[in-house]
């Protein structure tokens, strides 16, 4: 902040996702839940639902996640809509109504603000970026 109080710039914290160890036995035991989701993330389910696909309470689904990916399970499933939505908004023309739709998001507004909370823009800024650093 300025001497009088007007903003001069932002700052975050990141951490890098680490890339999951497949040998691990925590990832053998639930890859099928892994893919599950990633074929379903247009009706994502629950953790509890998660948890009872791979016979595990919530607790422990989520520590194996953890583990895993350094995310939570809700964390992770989040994570996996938004890539999906971001590389639909980088690699086709569809509608951000029906990328919402395809990621989970029954409302477009809800899509907007977490797509915009969690990659800095809304999706139509994304997309309008990106495209205009390809032109470049």
């Amino acid at each position: 902040m300025s001497t009088d109080g007007t903003i001069i710039g932002l700052t975050g914290i990141s951490q890098d996702l680490r890339s999951p160890d497949m040998h691990h036995s925590d990832f053998s035991m639930i890859g099928v839940l892994l893919s599950h989701v990633k074929e379903n993330l247009s009706q994502p389910p629950t953790i509890k639902e998660l948890s009872q696909l791979a016979c595990l309470t919530p607790y422990q689904l989520d520590r194996r996640i953890h583990r895993l990916f350094g995310l939570t399970t809700g964390q992770w499933v989040l994570k996996q809509r938004l890539d999906l939505a971001r590389h639909q908004l980088l690699g086709t023309d569809i509608p951000i109504a029906e990328i919402a739709l395809n990621v989970g998001y029954s409302d477009q507004s809800t899509f907007a603000r977490q797509f915009r909370k969690t990659a800095g823009f809304t999706p139509s800024g994304f997309r309008q970026v990106r495209t205009e650093k390809r032109k470049i």
